[in-house]
C-alpha cells in the first residue's frame, strides 16, 4: 500500500497520534504543522510565554533601568520566544500545504524547521545584544550592585566549560521549542497514519469477505429454479418415451443435488470446499446435461491429484460451467464438448492453481453471455484473495470459448 499525504484540513482519527486529548492541548489532534495545529500551539505558547514577559519586564523595571526599559526586555523576550517557537514550524506548515511528494516533503519539512531555527537563534543574539548595551548603562547607574552582581555572572559564564554548558542547553532549549520536539510527532504521525490506513484497509477487505462468504452461503443452500424446473420438465417428457433415460435423469439430478447441498456439520456463515467437490458438483451438473441433451453434449473432467487436494471456492466452477452450456452449447448447432481441467502450474508466475472450462460453443458473442455469472464470480475472489487470482475469459480460435481461474498458491494456503 502507497503512502498519501496526511488530510491537513481534518483532525486526526483517534488511533493516530493523539487524537483524545482535549483543553489546552486540543491543537495536537490536528495534523503536525498545519494552520490548525499552529493556531492552537500559539496560544498555548503565546500565553506562558506573555506571563514570562512580564515577569521579566516586571524585573527589569524594578532593576533601576525604569518601566520603559522594562517593556522593551520584556517585549523583546516574548518576541525572541515566539520566533524561536514558530519560525521553524510556520515555515515546515508552508511546506506540508505546498503536497509535494512524500519523500521530498518530509526533507524539506526537517529543513524548514533547521532554517527556522537559526533565523531565530540570529535574531535572538543580535537582538538581545542590542538590549543589553541599552539596558547596562542604567542599570550600572540606578543598581550598581545588581550591575556588578552581573558582570560576576558573565565572568564565570565565560569559563570554557560553561561556556559549552550553556551551548547544549541553548541547543536543547532551541530544538525542544523550535520544532525538534514537533518533527518527533510529525515523524509519528505519518507512520501511525500509515497504520491506521492499512488497518482500515484490512478491516474492508475482512467485511468484503465476510459478506462474499456470507452471500456463497446463501446461495450453497439453493439450487437454481430454471434448471430444476428444467430438468424436471425434460424428465417428465421421457417418462413415456425414454423410461430407461428417465430413471438415469432422475439418478443424475439426485446425484447433482446431493453434491450441491450443504453437507451436515459444515458452517454455513463461512463456506469452503475444496477442488475435489467442486469437480464433483460440475460433473454431476454436466451429467444431468448430457442425459438432457443427448448426443450433442461430450463432457471430459481432467484433475491433478495434487489440484483436487486444494481449497476452492464453492460455486466459482460451476457458474463457469453453466455459462459454458447456457451460452456455448445450447445455442450450437451440432454436438458439442465441455472440458473442465485442474493443475498445478509452476513457472515464471510461481507456483499457482488453474482451474480451466473449456467449451467447443458458439464462443463469446457481443451482448450474449454470462455477465452476471462471470462478474460474482470475479467479485468473489477479488474478495477472497485480492490481486493474487484472476478470471481471465476469450474465444478460441479453434471455435469456443475458455474460462480460466488462477489462484496463486500462497493464497489458497492463507485462505
Amino acid at each position: 500500500m502507497s503512502a498519501v499525504h496526511v488530510p491537513l484540513d481534518a483532525p486526526l482519527p483517534d488511533d493516530v497520534g493523539t487524537g483524545r486529548l482535549s483543553g489546552i492541548l486540543r491543537y495536537r489532534r490536528w495534523p503536525v504543522f498545519s494552520a490548525r495545529w499552529l493556531l492552537g500551539r500559539a496560544l498555548v505558547f503565546g500565553a506562558v510565554l506573555l506571563v514570562l514577559a512580564a515577569m521579566s519586564a516586571l524585573g527589569t523595571a524594578v532593576a533601576g533601568p525604569g518601566l520603559e526599559a522594562g517593556l522593551v526586555a520584556g517585549g523583546w523576550l516574548l518576541g525572541s520566544m515566539m520566533l524561536m517557537a514558530f519560525a521553524g514550524p510556520v515555515l515546515a506548515g508552508f511546506v506540508r500545504y505546498a503536497r509535494w511528494p512524500l519523500k521530498r516533503e518530509r526533507v524539506g519539512v526537517v529543513l524548514a524547521v533547521a532554517l527556522g531555527m537559526g533565523i531565530a537563534f540570529a535574531v535572538d543574539r543580535v537582538g538581545s545584544a542590542r538590549i543589553d548595551a541599552q539596558i547596562r548603562p542604567a542599570m550600572a547607574a540606578n543598581a550598581p550592585a545588581l550591575a556588578a552582581q552581573a558582570r560576576e555572572a558573565e565572568a564565570r559564564a565565560n569559563a570554557p566549560w560553561m561556556q559549552v554548558a550553556g551551548v547544549g542547553i541553548a541547543l536543547a532549549v532551541y530544538f525542544a521549542l523550535g520544532g525538534g520536539l514537533a518533527l518527533a510527532g510529525y515523524a509519528r504521525e505519518a507512520r501511525q497514519w500509515e497504520h491506521a490506513r492499512q488497518q482500515a484497509a484490512m478491516a474492508a477487505m475482512a467485511q468484503a469477505r465476510r459478506e462474499a462468504e456470507l452471500r456463497l452461503a446463501a446461495l450453497q443452500a439453493q439450487v437454481q429454479p430454471h434448471f430444476l424446473f428444467n430438468t424436471l420438465a425434460s424428465i417428465r417428457a421421457l417418462v413415456e418415451q425414454d423410461p430407461a433415460r428417465a430413471g438415469r435423469s432422475l439418478e443424475a439430478l439426485a446425484a447433482h443435488l446431493r453434491a450441491t447441498l450443504p453437507r451436515p456439520g459444515e458452517d454455513d456463515a463461512r463456506p469452503s470446499s475444496t477442488v475435489a467437490r467442486q469437480l464433483d458438483v460440475a460433473a454431476s451438473y454436466l451429467e444431468v446435461m448430457r442425459l438432457r441433451l443427448g448426443e450433442r453434449l461430450h463432457v471430459v473432467v481432467d484433475a491433478d491429484p495434487e489440484a483436487r487436494a486444494l481449497p476452492f471456492p464453492p460455486l466459482l466452477l460451476i457458474t463457469l460451467v453453466e455459462n459454458a452450456i447456457t451460452h456455448g452449447i445450447e445455442p450450437l448447432r451440432g454436438p458439442g464438448e465441455v472440458r473442465v481441467e485442474a493443475r498445478v502450474c509452476r513457472d515464471g508466475d510461481g507456483e499457482r492453481l488453474a482451474v480451466s472450462v473449456v467449451d467447443s460453443g458458439v464462443g463469446l458473442r457481443p451482448g450474449v453471455g454470462g455477465g452476471i455469472g462471470l462478474a460474482n464470480v470475479r467479485g468473489q475472489l477479488a474478495a477472497r484473495f485480492g490481486e493474487r487470482a484472476r478470471l481471465q475469459v476469450a474465444n478460441r480460435p479453434e471455435g469456443g470459448c475458455v474460462a480460466r481461474i488462477d489462484i496463486a498458491m500462497e493464497a489458497l494456503r492463507d485462505g
